[in-house]
């Protein structure tokens, strides 16, 4: 792994934190992303709207506000009380390529508030992650390749910020230790990609399930053509609202 490296980005102030050191590392079309944690300093009564990880590729240092990129990798990752942390993060996701070019990476914590998902914490990586175009001989269209991801890329948040106290996950809700590493898929929210990759939702069902949007519960699935409360019953523990 590469040294850590302390990173200059500053908390937003919302009382969720990303905590400790982060990292990830891509291959064969999958991301590894690993956090120290994910904390509250809200009060201990405050229960958060639902949380998300997302990584996305910007042309410029995330610095806080409105912006405009492209999302290579997310997941949701429930709710989570004041004054409590989610320790050990690990999700192993999809990735998508960016087109060619040097982009900045920035590991971001966002919050449903009801009516988006809004930004409450940000890790900008110190290296960027480059597309070269090949072309091939003979052949007119680029393809994009990736500068080679041997190792996994590694900051740290800086050390001065406060430390919620560890308490058990058991005082969590929706975001308990077991789910940390595979994460449940959101039926209104996740892409289709991420759906088909669900083991017993093919390519058409998840396309099926996107254009029923949106559902109040899971067991509004079982009215989408072909997909009964048997089918639902195998998948259920993948998927949540």
């Amino acid at each position: 792994m590469l040294p850590a490296t302390y990173n200059t980005t500053t908390t937003l102030n919302h009382g969720l934190r990303l905590n400790g050191s982060a990292g990830y590392q891509i291959s064969d079309g999958r991301i590894l992303i690993s956090l120290d944690g994910i904390a509250s300093d809200c009060a201990q009564d405050n229960l958060s709207g639902t949380l998300r990880i997302e990584l996305w590729a910007l042309t410029q240092p995330y610095q806080g506000g409105d912006f405009s990129g492209i999302a290579l990798a997310g997941t949701q990752i429930g709710e989570l009380y004041g004054q409590h942390w989610l320790p050990d993060c690990r999700y192993d996701l999809l990735f998508d390529q960016p087109p060619s070019g040097e982009w900045h990476l920035c590991l971001m914590l966002r919050e449903w508030d009801g009516g988006a998902f809004v930004t409450r914490d940000f890790i900008n990586f110190d290296h960027t992650y480059q597309v070269e175009p090949v072309v091939m001989a003979g052949v007119d269209a680029e393809e994009e390749q990736p500068v080679s991801e041997a190792a996994p890329v590694v900051v740290s948040i800086d050390s001065r910020r406060r430390t919620v106290e560890q308490k058990e996950p058991a005082a969590l809700k929706k975001a308990g230790k077991e789910k940390t590493t595979l994460a449940a898929v959101s039926v209104n929210h996740a892409s289709e990609k991420e759906l088909a990759a669900i083991k017993g939702v093919s390519r058409k069902l998840a396309a099926t399930m996107v254009a029923g949007r949106p559902y109040e519960s899971l067991d509004d699935l079982i009215r989408l053509k072909g997909f009964g409360k048997k089918s639902l019953e195998k998948v259920r523990s993948a998927l949540m609202l």
